[in-house]
């Protein structure tokens, strides 16, 4: 008894208890981004930040043909902001490109007014209607965009940031959006 004809059963199972426990992490790591709301901000490591991201989804998105790219700009602004919630915004950006949008998926990173820019884009149609309906905690029973982007939303705002869709259509752009950290360095006073 196969699940579909030419699928390997036991594979698909494999599979569906990987994605679980990617889910069950991420929801852990939501919640301690919760509990931590309050404390102070690291100064964002953004070749990590990238390394994650090709870790992540470089064998993802190949697996389908798609193309995963970065294009990141030299002197950036430094910002400060939870590694982890970037990285659940970036998650959801390149889920959202790899389920509704096609070919290329390139990360961006460059200066922006006031901050720094990270940057999800693909070569697909983009999103049709009201692009702020995508935010909505609703829009996953009309067009699949689901929880995700309302999350990622709220994330980014947690940071002091915004979660934008820049260009709709085509070849959607989103953006996360960080402000610089304009606090000087505080040298160490036990250097003594």
């Amino acid at each position: 008894a196969r699940l579909l004809p030419g699928v390997d059963q036991g594979q698909a199972i494999a599979d569906a208890l990987a994605e679980v426990d990617r889910l069950e992490g991420t929801v852990e790591q939501l919640l301690a981004l919760a509990r931590d709301a309050g404390v102070a901000r690291d100064r964002l490591d953004l070749s990590r930040v990238m390394e994650a991201v090709e870790h992540g989804w470089h064998g993802r998105l190949g697996a389908s043909g798609r193309p995963l790219r970065f294009q990141v700009e030299g002197g950036l602004p430094l910002v400060r902001a939870s590694e982890a919630a970037v990285l659940q915004i970036l998650d959801v950006l390149l889920g959202n490109a790899a389920e509704h949008g096609s070919g290329t998926v390139t990360v961006r990173v460059r200066a922006a007014p006031g901050g720094l820019a990270i940057e999800v884009v693909d070569e697909g149609p983009g999103v049709a209607g009201d692009p702020e309906q995508v935010f909505s905690r609703r829009a996953g029973s009309a067009d699949g965009h689901g929880i995700g982007l309302a999350l990622a939303r709220s994330l980014a705002e947690a940071e002091g940031g915004r979660l934008l869709l820049q260009r709709p259509v085509p070849a959607p752009v989103f953006a996360l959006l960080l402000p610089a950290d304009r606090a000087p360095e505080v040298a160490s006073a036990s250097s003594g």
